[in-house]
């Protein structure tokens, strides 16, 4: 029986040159799509992928070898960066 495929995440755990491109390449879109939505201008929503993808990087860089969906681990980081995002804008004085 062959070895399962890394995901990306373990890839990116790994050092991967590949494995950012492919991570971009993946989630780029949805990421992006994701942040236009809740965000009230295109900037907040640029600066809101970047920091998605700064989690996703920290997130492999130290949790990446573990065997998670990475689908499903994408959309809480993601989830997870918005919230934080919102409760920070909301307790500005």
């Amino acid at each position: 029986m062959p070895p399962a495929a890394s995901t990306i995440f373990q890839r990116l755990y790994k050092q991967d040159g590949t494995a950012v491109v492919d991570c971009v390449n993946k989630y780029g879109d949805k990421i992006w799509a994701f942040s236009n939505k809740y965000m009230r201008s295109r900037q907040e929503a640029e600066a809101l992928t970047c920091e998605i993808f700064q989690d996703i990087w920290v997130y492999a860089k130290t949790k990446g070898d573990s065997p998670i969906v990475d689908d499903l681990l994408v959309k809480e980081i993601a989830v997870r960066r918005l919230y934080k995002h919102a409760w920070a804008a909301r307790n500005v004085f």
